[in-house]
């Protein structure tokens, strides 16, 4: 099963090896087929091949990446108190409740496209303490998770069904062994290593 046949199944990959294997190039590659298999499934031939800027424009908006760190927490990509311009604090969506609250949005047509999140580097940081109940949403898109805090009117959140994740992760930084089952098992997980043809190819140029 390739990458981008096991994104269509399961919606969340990772891609995994040494560094410098071209695994950020991959993830925006199978990202890329992904929207453009879908977009030639809904238009069909004729308005798919005929609208090739158009295609490469839904690409690149539809396609984001976030990199992570080891100061990247719960409160970047979920949600979290911060200090508003009136001194007080207050909760503000972090990256995937942004992208879901736009996605909410979206014409019934354009709900049809994929929206690809890269996580780059994922590794890097805490992933269980950045994730959070983002565990639950990932296992079953069909329900509401009620996230944590103590605001007045608790927040329900669900992951839209044409909403993909592809994360990256280094192996020099962290072995695979270490990742939190439960994490693990959330995606489908492929292997990316030192590929001798690519080498030789770009040693030819």
């Amino acid at each position: 099963i390739s990458a981008l046949q096991a994104l269509h199944i399961k919606k969340q990959i990772v891609l995994y090896g040494p560094p410098g294997t071209g695994k950020t190039y991959q993830a925006r590659e199978v990202a890329g087929g992904l929207i453009r298999q879908d977009l030639l499934k809904s238009w069909g031939p004729r308005r798919f091949f005929s609208s090739a800027p158009k295609v490469a424009d839904l690409v690149s908006s539809r396609t984001h990446r976030v990199q992570f760190h080891p100061g990247y927490g719960y409160e970047d990509f979920v949600r979290g108190l911060q200090i508003g311009s009136n001194g007080q604090t207050e909760y503000r969506d972090g990256v995937l409740l942004r992208m879901v609250e736009d996605m909410k949005r979206e014409s019934d047509e354009d709900r049809k496209i994929p929206v690809v999140l890269i996580l780059d580097e994922m590794n890097r940081a805490d992933l269980s303490k950045v994730l959070g109940e983002c565990f639950s949403l990932l296992e079953d898109r069909d329900n509401d998770v009620r996230l944590g805090g103590h605001d007045e009117s608790p927040r329900k959140v669900r992951i839209p069904l044409n909403l993909f994740l592809i994360g990256t992760m280094n192996l020099i930084d962290q072995s695979l062994e270490h990742v939190d089952f439960a994490l693990r098992r959330r995606f489908l997980w492929f292997f990316r290593g030192f590929s001798r043809e690519d080498f030789l190819a770009v040693s030819r140029k």
